[in-house]
């Protein structure tokens, strides 16, 4: 289960008693430190709420920006993890950033690879590409994943 919370930094600020609120993300394989780009005073945040205090005139929709980044964070590992799909941190960093993230199976990386290689490589070679994918899905099958799930051994091609 991951854990979200956010803290105010103000060593990163330049204006003086501002901080940035940053969302630290647990429960992955690795933390996140992620910047909201929220520029609040430090006076105005309640670090045991977790929310901005309504002195702020701005408090109410910084509030609801907080919410709606948990929401969105909560909702994208909630759907990963009823498909059976692997969620890593950079992953969620890249769906919070916008990024596509292509999600290949270790065995498509060879047709992946195959496909986009092909007028570069000897016939031959082609032949000993398909028969490893061959023998290595076998394996696959029966001895390493018992038959099934199959599609848990992912690589992940992160587009820049």
């Amino acid at each position: 289960m991951i854990k979200i919370n956010f803290i105010h930094h103000t060593a990163r600020t330049v204006i003086k008693g501002n901080g940035i609120l940053y969302m630290r993300i647990s429960g992955l394989d690795k933390e996140l430190n992620i910047s909201t780009n929220i520029n609040v005073p430090k006076n105005d945040w309640d670090s045991k709420k977790e929310i901005i205090k309504s002195r702020n005139e701005q408090a109410y929709q910084f509030n609801k920006c907080v919410s709606d980044l948990k929401n969105k964070i909560y909702s994208f590992v909630e759907s990963k993890s009823k498909n059976n799909e692997l969620i890593s941190a950079q992953m969620l960093k890249n769906h919070l950033k916008g990024k596509e993230e292509q999600q290949l199976t270790f065995l498509s990386l060879f047709d992946y690879h195959l496909t986009h290689n092909a007028s570069s490589l000897a016939k031959n070679t082609i032949k000993q590409y398909k028969s490893t994918k061959a023998k290595l899905s076998e394996y696959l099958k029966t001895k390493l994943l018992g038959g099934s799930k199959i599609n848990q051994l992912y690589i992940l091609i992160h587009s820049s």
